[in-house]
C-alpha cells in the first residue's frame, strides 16, 4: 500500500533513511521520464562529487586514529612501522539526472533532488550552490530542476520563497528572469512538476506523489522507517498527526 502520508513521508528525512530513499527516488524519475523522451532525448543518472576537507584539528584526531600495521619480513633490516593511510577529507558522491540530446549528447536539464550535504554550511554547500548559480546566471545553457524534500539544514537561498517545508523550482533556460517555485506544506500533495526540454519541444512531467508512493511501496519501506521518529522533530500537533496515520 502507498505511504500513508499525503504528501511528503517527514520519516524518510531520518538521516538513517535518506540515502536509500534519495538513490530509489531518483532512479523512480528517471524511469518515468524514459518514456516521454524516446527518439529525441534520453535521462541518464550522474553523479556529483562533494570533497569535505578536514579541519587541523580533525586532522590530529584521525592521525592518533591510524591502523599501524607491522613488518614482518626477513631482511635483517630494522623493521619499519607501516601506517594505514586515510585521505585528509571526506569524499561524498550524490546522484542527480541529466535530460541529454539524443542526437548531439549535449545536455538539456539538470534535476538535482537535494541532500544534506548540499544544504548544510561549509564547502560542500558553497560547491552546490556555484553550481547554482551557473545555471541561474545562463552559462551552462540548460535548464535546471531543484527538488528540496528535506525540512532540516539550511534552506537554499530563493528571493520570494513563501513558507514551506518543501519545495520544487523550475528554471527554464529561455525565460531566465523568471524562476518556477511550487512551495509544499507538510500536509500538502507533492505536486506534478513540468520537465522543460528544448523550446520546440512540449514539457515531460514528473508526478512527485505517485514516485514517492511507488518507491515507498517497491522497497517496502513502511517496515522499516517508523521505528525513529522524524528528524528534525515535527511540530507537537503535526506529530499527533503523523503517528495517527501509521497507527502508533
Amino acid at each position: 500500500m502507498p505511504s500513508p502520508f499525503p504528501g511528503m513521508n517527514p520519516f524518510l528525512e531520518h538521516p538513517n533513511e535518506w540515502r536509500n530513499f534519495h538513490a530509489r527516488f531518483i532512479n523512480a524519475c528517471a524511469v518515468a521520464l524514459a518514456p516521454q523522451l524516446k527518439s529525441r532525448y534520453f535521462a541518464k543518472i550522474g553523479v556529483n562529487t562533494y570533497f569535505q576537507e578536514f579541519s587541523e584539528l580533525e586532522r590530529i584526531v584521525r592521525e592518533h586514529d591510524l591502523e599501524t600495521i607491522e613488518y614482518t619480513g626477513g631482511t635483517g633490516l630494522e623493521p619499519p612501522v607501516y601506517m594505514k593511510y586515510r585521505p585528509p577529507y571526506n569524499k561524498d558522491e550524490i546522484a542527480f539526472i541529466e535530460v541529454l540530446c539524443l542526437e548531439t549528447r549535449q545536455r538539456v536539464t539538470a534535476i538535482e533532488v537535494l541532500c544534506p550535504i548540499q544544504k548544510c554550511s561549509g564547502s560542500n554547500r558553497e560547491q552546490y550552490l556555484a553550481s547554482r548559480r551557473h545555471f541561474f546566471a545562463g552559462t551552462a545553457k540548460s535548464n535546471f530542476i531543484e527538488i528540496d524534500l528535506l525540512r532540516g539544514f539550511g534552506r537554499l537561498p530563493m528571493d520570494g520563497l513563501p513558507c514551506c517545508d518543501y519545495y520544487t523550482l523550475v528554471y527554464r533556460a529561455l525565460d531566465y528572469k523568471r524562476i518556477g517555485c511550487w512551495p509544499i506544506k507538510l500536509r500538502q500533495r507533492l505536486p506534478v512538476i513540468p520537465i522543460p526540454l528544448r523550446d520546440s519541444d512540449p514539457d515531460a512531467t514528473l508526478d512527485l506523489q505517485e514516485l514517492l508512493n511507488r518507491v515507498y511501496d517497491d522497497g517496502f519501506l513502511g517496515d522499516s522507517i517508523y521505528s525513529h521518529q522524524p528528524r528534525p522533530p515535527l511540530h507537537p500537533e503535526d506529530d499527533a498527526w503523523a503517528h495517527s496515520l501509521i497507527g502508533k
